[in-house]
């Protein structure tokens, strides 16, 4: 038997990715192990939402039949329990598929589970003559409708075989040869023929590197795309501060260790006052600061509660899949992935968001679970928006990227026209100055060792000189002393040779 099972291993595997000729065994099948599957649901709701499931594992049945075991997930609990969801085996549609070697009949297969449903199966005979019926179950009949070449996305064309399943109404499977189930109903038993939802295919069946889920897809950008976010009080029928912050992208490589690393500079602006009971009116602008994240491209992510959320281990949950996890301050939890979102404005590119809940166990022992007051606390927004979480209470208002070539822009850039200059930007790529707000002295802190001797100056904010200073060649940085001086706004400038020079602003506190 582990002789069998290897060897019907190797020919899944080689089949996820390709198929033979002239073997039937590497084609039809509803779902293959190592591809990810993604789902609408119709008729579609407001929300733009994709579920997502795979298979995650394969074995030998005693009767000699392959049996492949869809993921881990939380499925809802019956009306009127206090407890929101359990733990469970089925997927959308089904526990488990069972094939047959040798033949081209499977068979979907939902396990008995308390407050979630009863046992129930679903044959499927997409190699049956055309017209022909059989058993789909013990309540319900199949028939072959038609079995033709359709496009099933832009550019793919496929054999598609369309089984109507008996009851009121009846019910469309769409099975193609190449790519699995197309379209079915979300896995219900018969006896609630008419309420399921129709899931309907999103995105072709890819591995983890080629779907929704991969950083590469997830951070879309490019080098020069900006993305702008505005910050408004509306708890006051006046607004009584506006903040901004733009963001551009100066960098995308992969490196040694298959990880997309992004860079990029932002800077924030603040306008506080203005309105009745606001105060007085104070308008900010804070330095520019560079940034780099790191994102594994390795499929998958392996999971790892300490891990740095750049890396975002969460990927590895599908929709409604669930692992444990323990954060420090809040403890044990099982963290559940939820559908993904789409997300953008108006005609503009849009972005998907990956979300996360955590959720906690009931205390009563009956496998319960309901969401924590933590609800937001694992959020992922990718361009346009391009975060590692959520921008807080920042929207997204206006971007500028690149896509397909063409440079796509939305909103408009007016209310960020004074951040990021290039000179700014410039001089935040040189060096760095901290901490700033400061009390007794700030460090610059150059990207590279100085080439040339250098002389730093540092102007109040009525442009008068209160201290000057050399900086040498081959030096890494420069103490700026600010013990004496009393606090308030001050521009650091660095003058080498006869370049033009960079500043920084530093607030003395």
């Amino acid at each position: 038997m582990k002789r069998f099972y290897s060897t019907l291993a190797a020919l899944l595997l080689t089949g996820t990715l390709a198929h033979t000729s002239n073997a039937q065994t590497t084609v039809w099948r509803p779902f293959r192990p190592g591809l990810i599957y993604a789902y609408h649901a119709q008729p579609a709701t407001t929300h733009d939402e994709v579920y997502t499931l795979r298979v995650d594992s394969a074995y030998a049945a005693t009767g000699g039949d392959s049996v492949y075991a869809f993921n881990r997930l939380m499925r809802p609990l019956t009306t009127g329990s206090i407890y929101g969801v359990m733990k469970s085996r089925n997927n959308l549609f089904g526990a488990t598929v069972r094939w047959q070697p040798g033949s081209t009949v499977f068979t979907l297969e939902a396990r008995a589970e308390a407050n979630v449903q009863r046992a129930t199966s679903l044959e499927l005979r997409p190699r049956a003559a055309v017209g022909s019926s059989w058993a789909a179950n013990s309540q319900q009949t199949a028939s072959l409708q038609s079995r033709s070449m359709q496009t099933i996305a832009p550019g793919v064309q496929d054999s598609v075989a369309i089984i109507i399943l008996s009851g009121s109404p009846a019910q469309v499977i769409r099975l193609s040869r190449q790519h699995g189930l197309l379209t079915a109903p979300q896995w219900l038993d018969a006896s609630l023929v008419g309420t399921s939802t129709v899931m309907d295919i999103a995105a072709l069946p890819a591995t983890f590197g080629q779907s929704y889920y991969s950083p590469a897809r997830l951070f879309d950008v490019q080098v020069g795309d900006e993305f702008g976010y505005i910050d408004e009080d509306f708890m006051n029928v006046f607004s009584c501060y506006t903040h901004r912050r733009l963001r551009r992208v100066t960098g995308r490589t992969v490196n040694a260790n298959n990880e997309l690393v992004i860079s990029y500079v932002e800077q924030n602006a603040s306008r506080t006052g203005g309105g009745p009971t606001c105060g007085p009116v104070m308008t900010s602008t804070g330095p520019v600061s560079t940034g780099s994240w790191t994102l594994s491209l390795n499929s998958p992510p392996s999971w790892n509660s300490a891990a740095d959320p750049l890396q975002l281990a969460a990927l590895g949950l599908l929709t409604y899949e669930y692992a444990p996890f323990t954060f420090s301050g809040i403890g044990q939890y099982t963290l559940m992935g939820l559908p993904l979102q789409a997300q953008g404005f108006g005609t503009c590119p849009v972005a998907r968001e990956v979300r996360y809940v955590p959720m906690y166990g009931a205390t009563s022992g009956n496998g319960g679970y309901n969401s924590g007051v933590d609800l937001q606390a694992w959020q992922h927004s990718f361009a346009p928006g391009m975060s590692k979480t959520t921008e807080m209470f920042h929207r997204l208002t206006y971007s500028r990227r690149t896509v397909s070539g063409q440079v796509v822009t939305c909103g408009t850039a007016q209310d960020f026209a004074n951040l990021l200059s290039n000179r700014a930007v410039q001089a935040a790529a040189a060096a760095t100055l901290a901490p700033n707000p400061a009390t007794d002295q700030a460090t610059l802190t150059f990207m590279q060792p100085l080439t040339k001797v250098a002389t730093l100056t540092l102007a109040d904010a009525l442009g008068r000189r209160v201290w000057q200073g050399a900086v040498a060649a081959g030096q890494n940085s420069a103490t700026v002393p600010l013990a004496s001086q009393p606090a308030g706004l001050y521009l650091l400038q660095l003058q080498t040779g006869n370049a033009a020079p960079l500043t920084w602003k530093l607030t003395h506190e």
